[in-house]
C-alpha cells in the first residue's frame, strides 16, 4: 500500500476503501452533471480525484488548486492510478490556498470538488464553514455541482451534523453519498436528474471504467447505490446542529476532542437515514421493463450496501491480520449479499478480493489445489481481479498455455499497473514466446518500479544476451550480484553459465 503523508498526517492512500472515496470525489459530480465542461479540484493529494475528473473527455478545462507545490511530486508516485492526469493538457495547476482562489477568481465552473485535509488539522475548519460553501456556490455556473469530502473517522456526530447543516444552508438541492469510512456532500442550485442509459455509456468510457472497477463501482445501479441521504434525510440528520461559521469556527475547537473516534461508530447512524437513488433517475432505461423493476433493484442494492457496511469493521480487522478462517468468513458474507442482490458489483469486488487473499494464504500453507480454486472463484466474481489474474496467468504459462497466461497477466496489469510481479511474469512469458524486445520492456518496467530486486536484473540480463547486447547483459548481472551476493544455487549456476558464455563470446 502506498501512503501520502503531509506533516506526518496520511492524507491519501491506495487502500481499497480510500480509493473508493478518492475516485468518487472526482467521478460523482462529473457523472451527475449532464454536460460538464469546466471543473475545479480543490486539493491535489495523491491525484486520484483529479484523475477521476480528467477521465471524462467532455471536460475542456480542469483547474487544480493546491497550496503546497511539493504535493505534486507525491501525486506523481500515484500516476498509474490517476492515468498521469498531471500531464493532461487540459489541467492547470494553481499554487494557491483553495478558498482564496475561489474568492479571487472570476471563473465559473460546472463542477467544483474539494478534498480538503481533516477538519481537526489547524486552519482546515475554514474549508467546512457556511461562508466557504456560499463561496463555492457563487463560483458554480448555473446548474453546476459542488462535491465535498467529509470523513467519518475522528469526528463526533455533532461535528458531522455541523458540516451537513452548514452545507445545506447554501444548496437547495443536496444529497449525501457514502463510500465506507467517508461521505461526500453533493449540492446544486438545480434539481439533479440522471439518465440511466446515458450514465451507463459514460461509465463505459475506458478510463472511467478502469478507475471505478478498482472499487467495484463501474455499473450504473451499483454506482448510484453509493447514495445515502436525500435532502430530507440530511435535514433530519442535522436537526439542531451548530453551524460551523467563520465567526465561531466550531469545528476548529470541537473536532480535536474527537481524535480517535472509529468511523464504524457512525455506520449504523447513517444507515437509519438511507434511501435509494430512485428520485434522481428520470426514466428506468432500456435495462428495466418498468419503473417497478428499477425500484425493486434499487431496494435490493440498498440492503446489500447496508450489509457490506455492517461487515466493514470485520473487513479491516481481517485484512490487517489475514487468516484462512477470516478470509473464508468474509467470502461467505459477500456471497450471502450477492445471493440477495445478484449483480451488485461492489460486493462482487470485495468477494473477489477476499478469495484472492484466501488463495495466497492457502498457497502459503501448501494447499496448491485449494489456492487455485480460490483464485478461480475470485475471477468468477470479478474477472479483473489483479491478484487472481497474476496467479492464474503464471499457472497457465507454466502449463504451456502462454497466450492464456499473457492474457491473464494483461488483466492484472490493467487493474494494477505497478505490479512488479505481473511485469516480471509477463516478461518471462514474452521471452518464451520469442519476443525478446517486448520482454525487455516488461523487465525494464519491473526494474523501474522496484530497482532493488536482483531476480528482475538477472531475467533482464538473459533477454539482453538474446538480443546480442552482451555488455548490457553483464552490467545487469553485476547489479544483481551487488543486490544479492549469495543467490540460490540454481540461480547462481544460471548466472555463472551466462557470464561464461559471454566471456567466451567476447574472446571469440
Amino acid at each position: 500500500m502506498r501512503s501520502l503523508l503531509i506533516n506526518s498526517k496520511a492524507v491519501a492512500t491506495d487502500d481499497v476503501s480510500d480509493v473508493q472515496h478518492e475516485y468518487l470525489l472526482g467521478h460523482l459530480p462529473v457523472l451527475l452533471h449532464p454536460d460538464p465542461r469546466r471543473a475545479a479540484v480543490v486539493g491535489l493529494g495523491a491525484g486520484l480525484t483529479l484523475g477521476g475528473v480528467a477521465a471524462h473527455p467532455s471536460l475542456e478545462e480542469i483547474v487544480v488548486v493546491e497550496i503546497e507545490p511539493a504535493v505534486a511530486g507525491g501525486a506523481q508516485l500515484f500516476a498509474d492510478l490517476h492515468d498521469d492526469a498531471l500531464a493532461d493538457p487540459r489541467v492547470e495547476l494553481v499554487w494557491q490556498d483553495g478558498r482564496n482562489y475561489l474568492q479571487t477568481t472570476r471563473r465559473r465552473f460546472d463542477v467544483i470538488t474539494a478534498d480538503p485535509i481533516h477538519p481537526w488539522a489547524q486552519g482546515a475548519a475554514y474549508l467546512y464553514t457556511t461562508e466557504y460553501y456560499a463561496l463555492v456556490a457563487d463560483r458554480l455556473a448555473p446548474g453546476g455541482i459542488a462535491c465535498q469530502w467529509l470523513p467519518l473517522a475522528e469526528l463526533a456526530r455533532a461535528d458531522l451534523q455541523s458540516v451537513v447543516a452548514s452545507f445545506l444552508e447554501n444548496f437547495e438541492h443536496a444529497t449525501l453519498w457514502q463510500a465506507t469510512g467517508d461521505v461526500l456532500l453533493i449540492g446544486s442550485d438545480a434539481p439533479i436528474r440522471v439518465d440511466l442509459d446515458r450514465l451507463g455509456e459514460r461509465l463505459a468510457i475506458d478510463t472511467v471504467r478502469r478507475q471505478l472497477a478498482r472499487a467495484g463501482l463501474d455499473e450504473p445501479i451499483t454506482f448510484l447505490t453509493e447514495l445515502a441521504m436525500d435532502r430530507a434525510g440530511m435535514e433530519d440528520f442535522a436537526r439542531g446542529a451548530v453551524r460551523n461559521t467563520d465567526d465561531n469556527l466550531y469545528l476548529e475547537f470541537s473536532s480535536p476532542v474527537s481524535i480517535g473516534i472509529n468511523p464504524a461508530r457512525h455506520l449504523p447512524t447513517i444507515d437509519r437515514y438511507r434511501t435509494t437513488a430512485g428520485f434522481l433517475i428520470a426514466a428506468p432505461g432500456d435495462d428495466f421493463a418498468s419503473r417497478a423493476a428499477l425500484d425493486a433493484r434499487l431496494a435490493r442494492y440498498r440492503r446489500a450496501k447496508s450489509r457490506v457496511l455492517e461487515a466493514a469493521p470485520r473487513w479491516h480487522e481481517r485484512m490487517a491480520a489475514p487468516s484462512i478462517e477470516g478470509m473464508e468468513a468474509l467470502a461467505a458474507t459477500y456471497r450471502a449479499v450477492l445471493d440477495d442482490a445478484p449483480g451488485y458489483r461492489h460486493a462482487a469486488f470485495l468477494l473477489a478480493t477476499a478469495e484472492a487473499m484466501l488463495g495466497e494464504l492457502r498457497r502459503a500453507a501448501g494447499d496448491e489445489a485449494g489456492a487455485m480454486r480460490a483464485f478461480h472463484a475470485a475471477l468468477e466474481a470479478d474477472p479483473g481481479n489483479d491478484l487472481a489474474n497474476l496467479h492464474v496467468g503464471i499457472a497457465r504459462a507454466n502449463r504451456g498455455d502462454l497466450a492464456g497466461g499473457l492474457e491473464a497477466l494483461g488483466r492484472a496489469l490493467d487493474r494494477t499497473p505497478r505490479s512488479v510481479d505481473a511485469w516480471a511474469a509477463k516478461g518471462q512469458v514474452l521471452a518464451r514466446l520469442g519476443r525478446p524486445d517486448a520482454a525487455l520492456d516488461a523487465f525494464d518496467r519491473a526494474a523501474a518500479i522496484t530497482p532493488e530486486l536482483a531476480a528482475v536484473h538477472r531475467m533482464r540480463a538473459r533477454v539482453l544476451r538474446r538480443l546480442g547486447r552482451t555488455d548490457d547483459a553483464l552490467e545487469s548481472l553485476r547489479r544483481a550480484a551487488a543486490l544479492e551476493p549469495d543467490p540460490p544455487r540454481a540461480t547462481r549456476e544460471s548466472a555463472d553459465a551466462l557470464t561464461e558464455a559471454d566471456r567466451l563470446g567476447a574472446a571469440a
